[in-house]
């Protein structure tokens, strides 16, 4: 386990623009893999307690402007207007959700970390951040370290969940491996080594307040159908081969190639991964995205909710302009936290739970880039 002031020591590092040691970051691997690999798949995450007041402080929500407030129960509309970024903010607690960062190192610590966004972790203001730590980005080291760092230090407040680049392929072919080497030179290929065994271990999706699904992609043919204790028994620990092996040419083959538990095996982690929601698609189609990639129609989405108690979807994948979207009419959430992307200039955002008694009207915090270093032209893969 590490202190948090080992974590500062790691945060500054990397805010000077040098890399900490090798044998450092080793550490923090090693001890991060054997910490996620006695996680179960779905981990589930209440949402915590509010903190107590501080001494002056004023109570309320009066004293600081409005968050935007989807209301799930009327389609995902906002019921308030969102606050400016130069106007303060409500005060850090809750549970927070956080989309791709995308190795935009600079973003995490100075907006979503700051108490205009987010506020740092802490067992009042607990996070989930849901996949694609890395690529794209001009520093996914500092990213994924600096949130695996803080996971050990604190292991309650920060929440991990694998995204589709977290994964060999990807990461080869959108810079993670060159950032790599160019940082660590021949140590690169074994440290690489070591972060696709943390990222194999990472669980695949989280449970809110027992009443929201949290994953990367969304769900496909094979995983909508599956309870979520189906869903536990996954084998998780490996690679999702999923874009490379189209899953509908598979089941419509005969004989069959696979059997049901097979299939189960092979595709589930991939369509957790990689999936779409299509806001025009009753059941299931091709994904804009290609690879045999899935894209899911709202009676899916309502179909799964339906079968395990739950009130609606939260997922990522997507890069959206205002930083999230609604669809299957208020069912399926996109929150997206990499501003600017690929120089997009879409804003970042983040969705905030306050009280389990307001599950159905999350809170959402909008913010700009800070000026970093322009990243490498986007791909079909990453965005819509």
């Amino acid at each position: 386990m590490r202190s948090l002031d080992d974590v500062k020591a790691i945060i500054d590092t990397f805010s000077r623009g040098e890399t900490p040691s090798l044998a450092t970051i080793q550490s923090v691997l090693v001890d991060s893999r054997k910490q996620h690999e006695q996680l179960p798949n779905l981990v589930r995450v209440p949402i915590p307690s509010p903190p107590p007041p501080a001494a002056g402080a004023v109570s309320g929500m009066d004293a600081v402007a409005p968050m935007t407030l989807l209301s799930i129960e009327e389609g995902g509309m906002p019921t308030t207007v969102s606050a400016r970024e130069d106007e303060p903010q409500a005060p850090p607690g809750g549970l927070i959700i956080v989309g791709d960062t995308h190795g935009q190192f600079a973003d995490l610590v100075g907006k979503i970390f700051s108490d205009q966004v987010a506020g740092f972790p802490s067992p009042h203001n607990v996070f989930i951040f849901n996949g694609d730590f890395v690529d794209r980005g001009e520093n996914s080291v500092g990213v994924i370290i600096t949130l695996l760092a803080i996971k050990l230090a604190l292991p309650d407040a920060l929440h991990l969940v694998r995204g589709n680049h977290e994964s060999i392929q990807m990461n080869i072919m959108f810079g993670f491996t060159d950032e790599l080497q160019k940082k660590f030179g021949n140590e690169a290929l074994p440290l690489f080594h070591l972060f696709t065994e943390t990222f194999n271990a990472l669980p695949l999706a989280a449970i809110v307040h027992d009443s929201v699904f949290v994953v990367h992609g969304g769900i496909g043919p094979v995983t909508y159908k599956m309870k979520l204790d189906e869903l536990d028994r996954l084998n998780r620990f490996k690679q999702p081969d999923f874009a490379q092996r189209p899953l509908d040419s598979m089941r419509e083959a005969e004989p069959p190639i696979l059997t049901d538990e097979e299939l189960q095996e092979l595709n589930g982690v991939g369509e957790l991964l990689w999936s779409d929601p299509a806001d025009r698609t009753q059941g299931f189609k091709r994904s804009s995205r290609g690879g045999g990639t899935t894209a899911f129609g709202a009676d899916i989405t309502q179909q799964f909710l339906e079968l395990n108690g739950l009130q609606y979807m939260v997922r990522s994948h997507v890069m959206k302009q205002a930083g999230f979207s609604v669809g299957h009419d208020g069912l399926c959430l996109t929150v997206f936290s990499a501003p600017n992307y690929c120089g997009a200039r879409n804003l970042g955002a983040v969705l905030r739970y306050r009280d389990p008694s307001m599950i159905m009207h999350p809170e959402v915090v909008q913010y700009k880039a800070l000026n970093h270093p322009p990243p490498k032209p986007m791909s079909s893969l990453d965005m819509e």
